[in-house]
């Protein structure tokens, strides 16, 4: 479970630093055209930003886009974007980046640390396992000197 978590992990930061970079997806220019609202409960509200798009090749535009990358753009002010293909558009800055990038290393170092941690649980209780039956062995080896001498000690007495 931990090591499915930890690729979870690492797939979606690697994925976020993948679109922040640009590296994936159409990389353009989202222009605010309304002042942005807010959306979600109270205690932790997301901005909802609507505007249009442009393709940086412009090759794709897109005059009804909606984004919530950016929470406080200026109305007119455009801003980069990456958008995938399921007309998602994510802001490209520095902060994106970076906080995706912190993802991807600090799952990947987990994974690299919980690999051999597990490598090596598995190698004691194996030992442990080995050494119990070597000890239940020897037990059984004891026994069974015990009764081939109480069975002469008996065959001796008639």
């Amino acid at each position: 479970m931990w090591i499915a978590c930890l690729l979870a992990a690492l797939v979606l930061g690697v994925s976020g630093l993948l679109r922040s970079l640009g590296t994936v997806g159409q990389r353009g220019t989202f222009t605010v055209t309304a002042p942005c609202t807010e959306d979600g409960p109270s205690d932790s509200p997301s901005w909802l930003c609507k505007g249009s798009y442009r393709s940086d090749d412009g090759t794709l535009t897109d005059p009804h886009a909606v984004t919530d990358g950016n929470p406080h753009p200026e109305v007119g002010k455009g801003f980069p974007v990456t958008r995938t293909g399921d007309d998602r558009y994510t802001a490209v800055d520095k902060y994106a980046t970076v906080g995706a990038a912190s993802l991807s290393l600090f799952a990947f170092v987990l994974l690299l640390v919980s690999l051999p941690l597990r490598a090596t649980r598995t190698a004691v209780a194996g030992a442990l396992a080995t050494a119990r039956r070597k000890r239940e062995a020897a037990a059984r080896r004891r026994q069974a000197a015990k009764a081939e001498e109480r069975a002469k000690a008996k065959a001796k007495a008639l």
